[in-house]
């Protein structure tokens, strides 16, 4: 049960940073967003993505299905946009506690620049 709700909330983040692509281009995108580990409890704008990791104790908590969630963010990014094409690695760490142990699902996507 957990599990299919963490999965949601990583793939909302995908779907986020798919939809940015497709609307500013993978060039804009690259340009913008902020490299690093950021904690999301919502999905910011690009610019006003939180840094660090969540932290036991943050505040950046998800309640959802009668537990918490945390849901961590990496954003590596790649290419230079001339002979390497911009390559954005999204990777997103959904994390709750099941009972008395951590669960996590990761969630791994990269978006490429367009040929």
């Amino acid at each position: 049960r957990y599990r299919h709700v963490a999965s949601g909330l990583g793939q909302d983040v995908i779907e986020y940073f798919r939809t940015q692509r497709n609307e500013l281009g993978s060039i804009s995108l690259h340009n913008t967003l902020p490299g690093g580990t950021h904690c999301y409890s919502t999905i910011p704008a690009l610019e006003a993505s939180p840094s660090g990791a969540c932290e036991d104790g943050d505040t950046e908590k998800i309640i959802l299905a009668g537990t918490e969630f945390k849901r961590d963010v990496v954003i590596e990014k790649g290419g230079d946009g001339n002979l390497q094409p911009y390559v954005i690695t999204i990777t997103v760490t959904v994390s709750w506690v099941d009972g008395e142990q951590t669960r996590n699902i990761e969630l791994v996507q990269q978006l490429k620049q367009a040929d």
